[in-house]
């Protein structure tokens, strides 16, 4: 059984960027079809996470997750993330992991693990700075970032070998960013939305 630590945690606040101390950031989970017929599948789960940054250019990350499967709503999937990666440069290093997920939750919890060290860099973003690409190398293999401009948003594009692993939304506010929301591509033109509360 994964601990609900997190959930019945009274701290919630948004993922505020360019932050160098822990933060704690709760995500309402939605989820959409976006096959020849689109549909739209809100609050089926919640997740937690809380972000430690060290001094050395780690970054401890602690949380957890339940989601109900859209049109199979008994089908349950749950992780519980323990995990730990440093940044330098354009390199990210997987230092410890200990994550758990119950039977069948292995493809989210995988999809989860590589998408969380871009969910930690992307709201570190400085709010002036450059909005170049930028390539990043990890065990997995090299993901490119692009970042895109709105009148109300700054998106962060991660994609792996020219296919998106994920989008983020950074919404202005008063000269500061926060990270809105994100989402990941599933299976079976699924995407799976992670929505800041």
């Amino acid at each position: 059984m994964i601990a609900r630590s997190l959930f019945s945690c009274s701290l919630a606040m948004a993922l505020t960027v360019g932050t160098s101390t822990a933060q704690v950031s709760r995500f309402q989970i939605d989820a959409q079809y976006r096959g020849a017929v689109k549909k739209s599948f809100s609050s089926i789960g919640q997740a937690g996470l809380k972000w430690v940054p060290g001094a050395d250019g780690t970054v401890r990350v602690n949380g957890e997750g339940r989601v109900n499967h859209p049109k199979e709503r008994s089908k349950v999937y749950e992780f519980g993330l323990d995990m730990q990666f440093r940044v330098t440069g354009d390199s990210i290093q997987y230092l410890a992991s200990r994550n758990t997920c119950n039977a069948g939750s292995e493809g989210l919890k995988s999809r989860i693990e590589r998408i969380l060290p871009f969910v930690y860099l992307v709201a570190s973003v400085p709010v002036n700075g450059s909005r170049a690409p930028r390539l990043f190398r990890t065990p997995h293999g090299e993901y490119r970032m692009r970042y895109g401009e709105t009148s109300n948003h700054v998106e962060v594009t991660v994609e792996e070998r020219n296919s998106q692993i994920g989008k983020f939304f950074l919404a202005k506010d008063a000269g500061t960013l926060y990270l809105e929301r994100f989402r990941i591509p599933a299976k079976d033109n699924v995407v799976i939305s992670f929505v800041a509360q």
